[in-house]
């Protein structure tokens, strides 16, 4: 699963549930919807060289890939209207009720992140835009599937 492909399968939940058009990417000055704007993605140090669990004493398996955090925001222009405030309300809602989301061969957690007021401000403000009221989300991909490796055991 790539990060791409996570990010466009939230992009389509949300427009799924909330009928308004997602965009990509930052936030653009004239143009009205929803924003997913991606501004972090790292690895979670927890998942490096887990083994999945029922591993067979025979077979022993590769480690799962590490689990990546997305950090993203969502953004809905404009904000400060009777329609953006309720599609915000709409957004936190969808995510607390589909939390997790199967895409490809493996899922992602969306979970509700906080971030400071001096976080929220440096980001938009280092992108050139105004400070404006939206939901901070992290999705985590939970690694894929692992294979199987078979050893042969000479007597």
């Amino acid at each position: 699963m790539t990060i791409e492909t996570l990010l466009k399968t939230v992009c389509e939940m949300l427009q799924r549930h909330t009928s308004a058009t997602v965009f990509l990417g930052p936030p653009t000055s004239n143009t009205t919807g929803i924003f997913v704007w991606p501004w972090k993605i790292n690895e979670n140090p927890m998942s490096r060289n887990t083994l999945p669990q029922g591993a067979a004493r025979d077979v022993e398996r590769r480690p799962n890939l590490p689990t990546l955090d997305v950090h993203f925001l969502v953004v809905v222009q404009p904000t400060f209207s009777e329609e953006g405030i309720s599609i915000l309300d709409l957004v936190y809602r969808v995510v607390l009720d589909d939390a997790v989301i199967a895409i490809d061969t493996g899922q992602a957690r969306l979970v509700i992140e906080v971030l400071s007021n001096e976080e929220l401000t440096s980001l938009f403000l280092s992108a050139g835009l105004p400070v404006t009221a939206c939901v901070c989300m992290q999705a985590t991909i939970i690694g894929s599937e692992s294979t199987p490796v078979k050893h042969s055991v000479e007597s």
